[in-house]
C-alpha cells in the first residue's frame, strides 16, 4: 500500500516537472490592455517559436487578430506580449501556441500548449510599449510609452534599485505619454511598476547578467575574443542577411499592420552579439522584437519586425536605415514606408500569415513600386464603369426594339380584325 502511494506521488511529481507552461502575471485583463506571458518548454524545439504560431480564441472558438512580440531567452524559455483586442467582450479566452515541433524517440512530433485567462471591461485601462525590456548593457537608457484607453487617471511609478527615473510625483498620461528611464544595474533582472486607480502593471527589465547565466563559459570566452577581431575585405563577414533584398520600400494603408521575420546568419565559429538600431523616423512606425540578439556559431536566427502595430500612424513618409552591428562590422538596410489613406476595402480573407510573408519576401519589382496598387485601382474601376455603361446601353436598345415589335404586332392585329369584320358584314 505504501509502495503504491509513493509510486503515485512520483508519477504526479514527474508529470508536474515535465509540464509545459504558459504563465501570466495576472489572470484578468481588460480590452486593449497589454498581455504578458512566459513560455516554458520541457522539450527542445527543432526551430524557434514564431509569432504566427500564437493565437487567441474566446470561449465560443472565435479567433481574434493579435500581433505578439516574442523574445527568446534560451531554447526552452520565451517571453511574449501583445495588446488585447479593443472589441473583446467579457469572456474567458485561450492563448494557444500551436505546432511546436520537436523530436521524440527519433520521431518528429508537434505539440500545442494553451492557457486560459479572462477579459473584463473596465473604466481604467492602459497598454504599454514595450511590455518587456531586454537591455544590451547594464548601463543603458530606454523609453516606455503608456497609452490610456479609459478614463484619465494619475500614474505613480516605482522601480527596483537598478532603474533610475525623475518621476517622483504622480504623473498624468492623457491619451499617451513617453517615460524615460536609465539602467544602472548589477542584477539579472529589474522591474518598473506603474500604479493607477487600484491596479498596477509590472514591466520586467532583463539585463545582460541574465544572458551570461544561461551559458557562462561560452559567453565569457566569446565576448573576450570578439574585441580582437579585425574586419577587412579578405575576412569572412561575421554576419549576413538571408534575403534577396538590399532595401525595402513599401506602400501601406494607415489601418494596416505588416510584420515578418528577417533571417540573419552567423558566419563565424564563435557566438556574436548583434545590436539593432533604427535611424530617421522609422522608430515611429517600426517595432523590433529586441534591440539585441545573440547568435551561436554558424547559427541562423530571426529578428521579428512589426510595422504600424497600433494602426495609428499618420499619413506620411517614414524612412531611414536599419543598422545591425556586431564586433566592428555593420550592415545597413534602408527602409521606407509610405502611409496613406485607405484606397480600397481590405480583403476579409487576408490572414496573419500573408502579412508575415510580404514584409521581407516580396519581389524587387513589387517593392520598388510602392504605389503600384494605387495606380491600378482606377483602371479596374474604369473597366467596371465601362462594362456597366455598355450593359445599360444594350438593355435600353433591347427595350426599344421590343416596344417597336409589339407596336407593329398590335397594329397588324387590329387591321386584320377590322377587315374580317367588313367581310363578315358583306357575307351577311
Amino acid at each position: 500500500m505504501k509502495f503504491n502511494i509513493i509510486l503515485l506521488l512520483l508519477i504526479l511529481l514527474s508529470i508536474n516537472v515535465l509540464a509545459e507552461e504558459i504563465t501570466f502575471p495576472k489572470q484578468v485583463y481588460s480590452p486593449s490592455e497589454t498581455l504578458q506571458a512566459n513560455i516554458s518548454l520541457n522539450f527542445l524545439p527543432i526551430k524557434d517559436i514564431q509569432p504566427n504560431q500564437i493565437f487567441l480564441f474566446d470561449s465560443s472558438g472565435k479567433s481574434y487578430y493579435i500581433a505578439p512580440l516574442l523574445t527568446k531567452f534560451d531554447d526552452n524559455n520565451y517571453y511574449i506580449y501583445f495588446d488585447l483586442p479593443y472589441n473583446a467582450k467579457d469572456d474567458n479566452y485561450t492563448l494557444r501556441i500551436s505546432k511546436i515541433a520537436y523530436i521524440l524517440e527519433k520521431i518528429l512530433v508537434e505539440k500545442t500548449i494553451t492557457k486560459e485567462f479572462s477579459i473584463v471591461n473596465d473604466t481604467y485601462v492602459i497598454s504599454v510599449s514595450p511590455a518587456m525590456v531586454n537591455l544590451s548593457s547594464t548601463s543603458e537608457g530606454f523609453d516606455i510609452k503608456l497609452f490610456n484607453h479609459g478614463n484619465s487617471t494619475p500614474v505613480t511609478i516605482e522601480t527596483s534599485s537598478g532603474i533610475k527615473h525623475p518621476y517622483e510625483q504622480p504623473q498624468q498620461i492623457g491619451d499617451a505619454r513617453l517615460f524615460r528611464f536609465k539602467a544602472d544595474s548589477k542584477s539579472s533582472q529589474e522591474e518598473i511598476i506603474f500604479f493607477y486607480d487600484d491596479k498596477n502593471y509590472t514591466i520586467p527589465i532583463f539585463t545582460p547578467f541574465r544572458g551570461s547565466q544561461i551559458n557562462i563559459t561560452d559567453n565569457k570566452t566569446n565576448l573576450t575574443n570578439q574585441t580582437n577581431i579585425t574586419i577587412n575585405e579578405d575576412t569572412i563577414k561575421p554576419i549576413t542577411l538571408i534575403t534577396n533584398l538590399s532595401s525595402i520600400t513599401k506602400y501601406i494603408d494607415k489601418t494596416e499592420t505588416l510584420q515578418g521575420p528577417l533571417l540573419i546568419r552567423n558566419n563565424l565559429n564563435q557566438s556574436v552579439l548583434l545590436y539593432f538600431e533604427l535611424s530617421g523616423n522609422l522608430n515611429k512606425i517600426v517595432d523590433i522584437n529586441s534591440t539585441s540578439l545573440r547568435l551561436e556559431p554558424n547559427e541562423i536566427r530571426e529578428q521579428f519586425f512589426i510595422v504600424n502595430q497600433y494602426k495609428d500612424a499618420i499619413s506620411y513618409e517614414y524612412s531611414g536605415n536599419l543598422t545591425i552591428t556586431t564586433l566592428n562590422y555593420s550592415i545597413v538596410f534602408p527602409m521606407t514606408f509610405y502611409v496613406t489613406q485607405q484606397i480600397e476595402e481590405p480583403s476579409e480573407n487576408k490572414t496573419v500569415e500573408e502579412t508575415h510573408e510580404t514584409l521581407f519576401n516580396e519581389s524587387e519589382q513589387e517593392i520598388n513600386n510602392p504605389f503600384e496598387n494605387k495606380t491600378t485601382i482606377p483602371k479596374i474601376e474604369d473597366k467596371k464603369q465601362s462594362n456597366n455603361t455598355l450593359l445599360i446601353m444594350l438593355i435600353v436598345t433591347f427595350l426599344i426594339i421590343l416596344i417597336i415589335i409589339l407596336a407593329i404586332t398590335r397594329k397588324k392585329h387590329r387591321e386584320r380584325t377590322f377587315n374580317d369584320y367588313l367581310k363578315n358584314i358583306e357575307k351577311k
